[in-house]
C-alpha cells in the first residue's frame, strides 16, 4: 500500500491525460506530451522524433537538446553498429502490433555502462547524459509513428516513483495518440465493399475529403509523398474513380441524406 510520501499524484495525472486528451494532431499531441509532463517527470531535456510509413526519422522536436547533437544520431549514431542505438533497436512486436515495453526496457543509466564502445565514450557523454526514459507511439495499425526521450543530464537518476508514473500514464497516452489516427470513414460505400479501403487509405480519402492535398496529407500522417500518392492510387482503383474530384464528389453523395 502507498504510504503518503509514495502515493502517486492522481489529480495532477488526470490533469495532464485531459490536456493532452483535448489535442487532435499527432504531432501537437507528442510536444504537449513533453511539454506537460515535465510536471509529473521532471528532465532537463527531452528529443522527439517522428517516424513515417517507411520507418525512417522525418522530423523531430527538440528541447534543450543541439540540432547538432541530433543530426549526428540521425546521420551516423543511429546507424552505427547494425542500428543497435537506433529507434527500433528495443521495439517489441506481437505480429504488425506495437508493444508497450516495461520500464526497465525504457530507463537508461548511462552512468552504470563501464564499456559502451563509440557511442557511449564520443556520443552519450560529450553531452553529458546521464539518464534517459522513453516511451514510444504507434498508430491505429500498430507502426510506430513517434519516439520520445526525456533526458537527465544532472546527476539525479528517475526515481523509483517516477518510473512508476511512467508506467501509470505510458499506456493511456499510447492509446490516445492512437485513436488520432482512426479512420474517419464509417459507412463503407459498394465499391469498398467489394474492395475494402485500408485504414491507412480510410483516413486519406477522409483527408481528401476536406479538400486536403498531398503536401498536407504528408505532414499530417508523417508519410513521403511517395507513399501518399501511392495510397492515392489505390484509393482510385478501389473506389473505380480517376481523380480527386470524382472521389470527392462518390464520398460525398454517400455523406448526403436521401432526399423525401
Amino acid at each position: 500500500m502507498d504510504t503518503e510520501h509514495d502515493a502517486l499524484p492522481w489529480d495532477k495525472i488526470h490533469e495532464f491525460l485531459i490536456d493532452c486528451g483535448s489535442i487532435r494532431n499527432p504531432k501537437d499531441f507528442s510536444e504537449a506530451v513533453v511539454k506537460k509532463i515535465v510536471a509529473l517527470i521532471p528532465f532537463d531535456q527531452a528529443r522527439v522524433y517522428y517516424v513515417d510509413d517507411e520507418e525512417d526519422v522525418c522530423d523531430e522536436y527538440l528541447l534543450n537538446v543541439s540540432k547538432r547533437w541530433s543530426s549526428l544520431w540521425r546521420e551516423y549514431y543511429s546507424k552505427l553498429e547494425n542500428g543497435c542505438h537506433g529507434l527500433y533497436a528495443h521495439i517489441k512486436r506481437n505480429g504488425s502490433e506495437l508493444v508497450l515495453p516495461c520500464v526497465e526496457d525504457r530507463f537508461y543509466d548511462y552512468t552504470d555502462t563501464r564499456d559502451g564502445g563509440e557511442y557511449l565514450t564520443d556520443y552519450i557523454r560529450p553531452q553529458h547524459l546521464k539518464y534517459s526514459l522513453g516511451f514510444g507511439m504507434s498508430d491505429n495499425c500498430g507502426a510506430l509513428k513517434c519516439a520520445i526521450s526525456l533526458e537527465r543530464v544532472s546527476p539525479c537518476r528517475f526515481t523509483d516513483r517516477e518510473l512508476r508514473i511512467a508506467d501509470c500514464v505510458q499506456p493511456h497516452i499510447f492509446n490516445l495518440h492512437r485513436n488520432l489516427y482512426a479512420a474517419v470513414l464509417s459507412r463503407p460505400s459498394e465499391a469498398e465493399r467489394k474492395a475494402p479501403l485500408t485504414p491507412r487509405e480510410s483516413e486519406i480519402a477522409g483527408l481528401i475529403r476536406t479538400g486536403a492535398g498531398t503536401e498536407t496529407i504528408s505532414s499530417k500522417l508523417f508519410l513521403s509523398r511517395k507513399t501518399v500518392y501511392t495510397h492515392i492510387a489505390h484509393i482510385f482503383e478501389k473506389m473505380d474513380v480517376r481523380n480527386r474530384q470524382e472521389l470527392m464528389v462518390k464520398l460525398n453523395r454517400r455523406r448526403t441524406p436521401p432526399l423525401g
